[in-house]
């Protein structure tokens, strides 16, 4: 009987020995400073906390969450700035698209153009016997292009 009661008071023991274990843990590590504080009683430490908690108490109008919401706004800002760095890339390549489709299109359309230009002339001559036309493609800065006739007859 005696040694399930001894038995039983060490389970109990381990358990707390655990339990205290795990909050240290929790803790984290000492700060360096920590021998410091090996020299004073437990009543002396208790009243030097009550000490600390009150000077804190003149601070409770500060924001604790600040330093995370520091470091939460900072990542973010982070990523913002990769996102952006992204989409400017993006923003240049579509520029480069549209630039390289509008070379394209002037081509074509120049293409067309000499292509209309030289039946018209063919066509103008079937016409008007010994006559002669050309199509002149005029081009203004504002208005992309305008297309004007030329005709003369002799």
């Amino acid at each position: 009987k005696a040694f399930e009661i001894l038995h039983n008071k060490r389970s109990v023991l381990l358990a707390k020995k655990e339990g205290v274990t795990r909050k240290i843990r929790e803790l984290g590590s000492l700060p360096a400073d920590a021998d410091k504080f090996k020299s004073l009683t437990t009543k002396e430490m208790m009243r030097r906390l009550d000490h600390i908690n009150e000077n804190l108490k003149k601070y409770s109008h500060v924001n604790k969450k600040a330093l995370d919401q520091y470091v939460n706004f900072t990542d973010q800002k982070e990523q913002l700035f990769r996102r952006k760095a992204e989409l400017d890339e993006g923003t240049q390549a579509i520029q480069d698209l549209i630039t390289t489709l509008d070379m394209r299109k002037d081509e074509a359309i120049e293409r067309t153009f000499k292509g209309v230009a030289k039946h018209f002339m063919e066509v103008f001559k079937e016409l008007v016997p010994g006559g002669r036309a050309s199509l002149v493609m005029q081009r203004k800065r504002m208005r992309p292009h305008a297309v004007g006739t030329r005709a003369d007859a002799d």
